[in-house]
């Protein structure tokens, strides 16, 4: 999401979006590259996870005769797909984001816009601001 963020913070001034001239055009151009940026990336990520899983199935059978390879292969390659997942799916919502921002920017009039890309922006930090921790365990 911080490509979002770094899009919409040029026209920010003391948390409130309107430093600069509000240039929807500008925005748009740039939400809408920014969303074809992110969907390539999607797909690089997908092409990555089906090699990852393509070379794992290769030396898992390559390698079917030695356990200890064997399990190395299937957990490496469980990782990275793992983490390719991880990936996409960070990827997927900055592609929804930027959709759903570039479509408010085209539909409203400018102070709407700008109402409500104060919105987005905020809910942006905080989401960038908030850490998961770890589960609490409820003892009796």
């Amino acid at each position: 999401m911080t490509k979002l963020v770094n899009l919409l913070t040029p026209y920010e001034v003391v948390g409130e979006l309107g430093a600069k001239q509000f240039d929807r055009d500008y925005l748009r151009t740039a939400l809408a590259s920014a969303s074809r940026q992110t969907a390539v990336t999607f797909w690089l990520a997908v092409l990555a996870q089906m090699g990852v899983f393509v070379l794992a199935v290769f030396f898992a059978v390559a390698n079917s005769s030695d356990p200890k390879v064997l399990g190395a292969v299937l957990a490496g390659g469980g990782g990275g797909v793992g983490a390719c997942a991880f990936a996409m799916v960070r990827l997927w919502r900055e592609k929804v984001a930027t959709d759903l921002t570039f479509a408010l920017v085209s539909s409203l009039d400018d102070g709407a816009a700008t109402t409500v890309l104060n919105v987005v922006l905020e809910a942006l930090r905080k989401q960038q601001s908030v850490r998961p921790s770890a589960p609490r365990v409820r003892r009796a």
